[in-house]
């Protein structure tokens, strides 16, 4: 009689809120991996989103591992010491949207003085998801941990010899997401110590592989962000025809919206029809800012801010724009960027803005499906213009985006991705 055989098992273990952070490459894993029939165990640190005192101060002291399953996958989430509100600093830099000539308030330099105690929150946070994946590692023997820190949980369970391989997931440049700058030297110390170590690593695209690649003696294998293409149908249904366009990710301070609000007022001379839709949430006090700046550039009626929107609301959003927006300030963090909004705008047949020097941009230029603008407000508006003038360029780059697209469908990605590490 045959035995069946041994189903595949893989432990995730990743810094990003599993709940609170709808649309991501974990989210994507999960579910298609789940379809392939490998059992999931996804061990994550849980964020803390409230800023007040008194909530600081509990989740400052409060430890918590929380395990539930949802449709056949384990998933644990982590609340260590120290995990308090990590957005202090962001929302009182956000909130400076008037500088003075005596530089930053009072309340953000006393905020970025403090900032050093956010090092405590990564040092309680090694122990804490160590302990939560130690407790509920079941029977995988291969862990795919994104980035540095669930790279090196990783680690530490091959060396007690609960792991038998360790996958580093390079998903971001991310010493620059890091404020503090002592911080940022020991992220970027953790990745060197780490990238030769593993037994295997992904980058998500061809310029963060290329920096990589000096670390390794084995090639680094470049796993970029995919998309159910077969999801955008609906949107392909509608060729580009108006003036709409789509912002759909995070709002921080980098996403390149503000330089879009400041370009609305000079497009809409030559296009009147032209509108911004923005679904995603972020930064309070930046989504605040993007708003009043709306109000001081008198484009508020052009701009209708959606808020987040699940995942399966965004064919529809796409199918309603006619131009993707992905002109995020090129700083090291989105330069090596891989964004799902940009796959995701292609699969939908809808020509893209990426800014210069730009993985986003290196994707829109191979597959002739957008355009790359400098980060500055004249060339940002030529390009809007080209974009929205021309229904000829805008059917044959969404054409030739969803084409593209479909090289990066999720299915085909994880299932090469399974062969090597499974």
């Amino acid at each position: 009689m045959n035995e069946s055989p041994e189903r595949p098992s893989l432990l995730m273990i990743t810094v990003l809120d599993y709940d609170k952070f709808w649309n991501n490459l974990e989210h994507h894993r999960v579910r298609e991996y789940r379809r392939q029939g490998v059992d999931l165990k996804v061990v994550y640190r849980s964020l803390s989103t409230s800023p007040g005192v008194l909530h600081m101060i509990r989740d400052t002291l409060r430890f918590r591992c929380l395990q539930r399953v949802e449709e056949g996958v384990t998933l644990v989430g982590v609340d260590s010491f120290f995990n308090y509100f990590a957005g202090v600093r962001r929302q009182a830099e956000a909130a400076d949207s008037s500088p003075t000539d005596r530089g930053p308030s009072w309340r953000t330099r006393l905020i970025r003085g403090l900032s050093f105690l956010s090092v405590l929150r990564d040092v309680f946070l090694v122990p804490g998801l160590l302990y939560a994946a130690w407790r509920h590692r079941g029977e995988a023997r291969v862990c795919l941990g994104f980035g540095p820190w669930g790279t090196l949980i990783g680690w530490c369970l091959a060396k007690l010899g609960r792991i038998d391989r360790v996958i580093y997931y390079d998903r971001d440049y991310e010493p620059d997401l890091v404020a503090d700058r002592f911080r940022r030297w020991y992220t970027a110390r953790l990745e060197t110590f780490l990238l030769p170590r593993a037994d295997r690593v992904f980058s998500i695209g061809e310029r963060l592989a290329a920096r990589r690649q000096p670390l390794r003696q084995d090639s680094v294998m470049v796993m970029p962000s995919g998309v159910d293409w077969q999801a955008f149908a609906v949107a392909r249904e509608r060729a580009p025809s108006g003036s709409t366009l789509l912002y759909v990710g995070y709002l921080s301070s980098w996403c390149g919206l503000e330089l879009v609000i400041q370009a609305l007022p000079r497009v809409r001379e030559t296009c009147p029809e032209v509108r911004l839709r923005v679904a995603g949430e972020g930064v309070p006090a930046y989504e605040a800012r993007l708003r009043t700046l709306c109000e001081e550039h008198r484009v508020a009626d052009l701009v209708e801010f959606l808020g987040q929107r699940p995942p399966a609301e965004l064919p529809e959003l796409w199918r309603d724009a006619d131009v993707g927006l992905a002109n995020s300030e090129p700083v090291p963090f989105r330069q090596y960027a891989c964004p799902l909004k940009v796959l995701e705008g292609l699969a939908a047949g809808r020509p893209v803005l990426a800014t210069e020097g730009t993985e986003a941009a290196d994707l829109i230029r191979r597959g002739d499906c957008g355009l790359a603008a400098p980060y500055e407000i004249e060339p940002l508006e030529r390009a809007l213009l080209e974009l929205l003038q021309s229904e000829e360029k805008r059917r044959h780059w969404g054409t030739q985006g969803a084409e593209f697209a479909r090289e990066y469908d999720w299915k085909a990605l994880l299932a090469r991705e399974r062969e090597l590490i499974l």
